[in-house]
C-alpha cells in the first residue's frame, strides 16, 4: 500500500476522539512513570503531544492507522512485564509514525522535520536509534495491506472516511 503525502490543500487535521484512541492505545503499550525524575525533563501530556505532532507533521489517517498496527505489532513483540521508562510512549509514538510515513508514503515524514514540528527534545541520533530499536522488534515485517486496515478499523470501531 502507497499513500499519497497530503498537501497543505488536501490534509485534513485528525479527529480529536482519533487523537484519543491513538493515545490510549500508545499509553496502554507498557507501564511506564508518568513523570521525568528530573523536572527539566518533561514532555506535554500524551494526548496533546500526539495532537500537535500529528497536526505539524500533517500525519494523514492512513499513516496514523498504518502507525497503530506498527505499534500494536511491538506490544506483541514485547517480553512478558517490560517496563519503559518517563516519556517512552512517545518515542514509541515517534518511531511508529516516521516508519509508517517512511514505508508507506511518497513523500514521507523526515527526522529533520520531525525535529521541526516536535523541537529539539530528542536528537536526530536519538530519533534513529528509537526508529531502529522499534524496527528490531517488529523484525522489519512493515508490510500493512488494505484489508489489514480496514480489519483494525472494524476492530476498534473507528469510523473514519478513508480511500483505501
Amino acid at each position: 500500500m502507497t499513500c499519497v503525502a497530503p498537501t497543505p490543500d488536501t490534509w485534513m487535521p485528525l479527529s480529536d476522539s482519533f487523537i484519543g484512541f491513538t493515545s490510549r492505545s500508545v499509553d496502554s503499550t507498557l507501564s511506564c512513570p508518568t513523570s521525568p525524575a528530573d523536572a527539566t525533563q518533561s514532555l506535554p501530556p500524551l494526548h496533546k503531544f500526539i495532537q500537535q505532532t500529528t497536526h505539524g507533521a500533517k500525519i494523514s489517517a492512513e499513516i496514523l492507522v498504518a502507525s497503530l498496527i506498527y505499534i500494536e505489532r511491538f506490544k506483541k513483540a514485547l517480553p512478558s512485564g517490560a517496563l519503559g521508562e518517563y516519556g517512552t510512549s512517545h518515542r514509541i509514538f515517534l518511531a511508529g509514525i516516521l516508519i509508517a510515513s517512511k514505508f508507506l508514503d511518497d513523500k514521507p515524514l523526515t527526522t529533520a522535520k520531525l525535529i521541526q514540528v516536535i523541537g529539539t527534545r530528542w536528537s536526530s541520533k536519538e530519533i534513529n536509534r528509537m526508529e531502529r530499536a522499534f524496527l528490531d522488534f517488529l523484525k522489519f515485517q512493515l508490510w500493512v495491506d488494505s484489508e489489514e486496515i480496514l480489519e483494525y478499523i472494524s476492530h476498534h470501531g473507528i469510523e473514519l472516511n478513508m480511500e483505501i
